[in-house]
């Protein structure tokens, strides 16, 4: 995990560090489960998105 924690902050900004290391881990995701990165990428990408969105739609403070 170091070695990727590495690679991408050598590689980004300080804007775009916060979005390398979530691309990172999604690549980490990918190694560790044994899979292609690039042909499961979209699907990692649409899976993460859809954990955004679940949580997003959970209201914050329940409404009285």
């Amino acid at each position: 995990m170091n070695e990727w924690v590495r690679f991408c902050r050598a590689q980004t900004t300080a804007e775009a560090e916060s979005a390398c290391f979530g691309s990172c881990l999604l690549q980490l995701l990918a190694r560790l489960l044994g899979v292609t990165t690039y042909l499961n990428l979209p699907f990692l990408f649409a899976f993460s998105l859809s954990l955004i969105f679940s949580f997003s739609s959970l209201p914050l403070s329940p409404e009285e």
